[in-house]
C-alpha cells in the first residue's frame, strides 16, 4: 500500500484505521484545530480522547489531521508527511514549532496594542486647543495625533467622543451633539461653522453689559424729566382768549367827555 500523504481524504484514513475505532472518536466528539490558537490544548484534547477510547499511540496522528481546518490544514498539505511513518511525539513538536511562534507573536502585539491604546486614551482625554488655535486648527492637530499615536483605527463614535472633549464650552452650546455621534467629519463641520457663528457676532454686536447701561441710562433720563402738557389750538386762537383790561376802557371813556362842548 502506497504511502498516505497529507493530502489523503477524510474516508480513506477513517477506512484504515477501522470501524471500531473511528466509532469510538466520533462519539467523543473530538474539537478541530484552525491554527489560530495555541496547539497545546488541542494537543491534550486529543490525547486525552484517544486515550479514553482505548485507541493505540499509532493511530493518534492520523485522528488528529482529520480535526485540522482552516491554516492548520494548509500547513499539514504543504509538508507532505507520510502518515504512516511519523510518530504522534513528532507530529505534536511539529505542529507546536509551527503554530507557537506566529501565536505568541499576535498575543505579544495584542498586549502591545492595548498598553498603547491605554496610553492613548489617558493622553487624549487632556486634549484642548492651545491658546488663539481656532478649531480648523484643533481638528488637524487631533488627527495627526491619531495618526501617530493611535495603534488601532477608532469607531466613527469614539472619535466625536475624543474630538468633543477639547471643544470650548462656549461652542458646544451651540453644536448639538447626541451619544453616540455617527460621523466624524460631520461633527467637525458644525464645530467649525459654530465657532465662525460666534466670531462673527462677537464683531457685530457689542457686549452685552454695555447694551445693559446704555438702556439703563435712557430709561432714567425719561423718568427724571418734568411733564409738558400739550398745547391744543393754533397761536391766534391763543392771542384772541386774552382777557382786555378794563381800566384803560374806562379811562378812554373820560377822555372823551372833557373834550366834548
Amino acid at each position: 500500500m502506497p504511502p498516505i500523504r497529507g493530502s489523503s481524504s477524510e474516508d480513506t484514513l477513517l477506512s484504515e484505521l477501522g470501524a471500531k475505532i473511528t466509532a469510538a472518536f466520533r462519539r467523543a466528539r473530538p474539537e478541530h484545530y484552525n491554527g489560530e490558537t495555541h496547539p497545546g490544548d488541542w494537543l491534550h484534547h486529543i490525547e486525552s480522547l484517544c486515550s479514553s477510547c482505548g485507541i493505540t499511540r499509532g493511530a493518534w496522528s492520523r485522528l488528529a489531521v482529520i480535526q485540522l481546518k482552516g491554516a492548520a490544514r494548509h500547513w499539514w498539505e504543504s509538508i507532505g508527511q507520510d502518515l504512516n511513518l511519523i510518530h504522534w511525539r513528532d507530529f505534536r513538536r511539529n505542529i507546536t514549532e509551527y503554530f507557537v511562534g506566529p501565536f505568541l507573536y499576535r498575543e505579544r502585539r495584542a498586549e502591545l496594542t492595548y498598553a498603547q491604546g491605554r496610553r492613548f486614551f489617558t493622553r487624549a482625554a487632556g486634549w484642548a486647543p492651545v491658546h488663539g488655535e481656532s478649531m480648523q486648527e484643533y481638528k488637524r492637530r487631533f488627527e495627526e495625533d491619531l495618526l501617530v499615536e493611535c495603534p488601532y483605527e477608532l469607531r466613527q463614535e469614539d472619535a466625536c467622543e475624543l474630538f468633543w472633549k477639547g471643544v470650548p464650552h462656549e461652542i458646544r452650546a451651540l453644536v448639538y451633539f447626541p451619544r453616540p455621534y455617527p460621523d466624524y467629519d460631520h461633527l467637525c463641520s458644525e464645530v467649525i461653522y459654530a465657532e465662525m457663528h460666534l466670531k462673527a457676532d462677537r464683531v457685530n454686536t457689542p457686549p452685552t453689559r454695555e447694551l445693559e447701561n446704555v438702556e439703563d441710562a435712557s430709561s432714567h433720563v425719561e423718568a427724571s424729566a418734568p411733564h409738558q402738557p400739550e398745547v391744543v389750538g393754533d397761536d391766534d386762537a391763543h392771542i384772541g382768549s386774552e382777557e382786555e383790561d378794563p381800566t384803560e376802557v374806562f379811562s378812554e371813556g373820560e377822555d372823551d367827555e372833557t373834550d366834548g362842548p
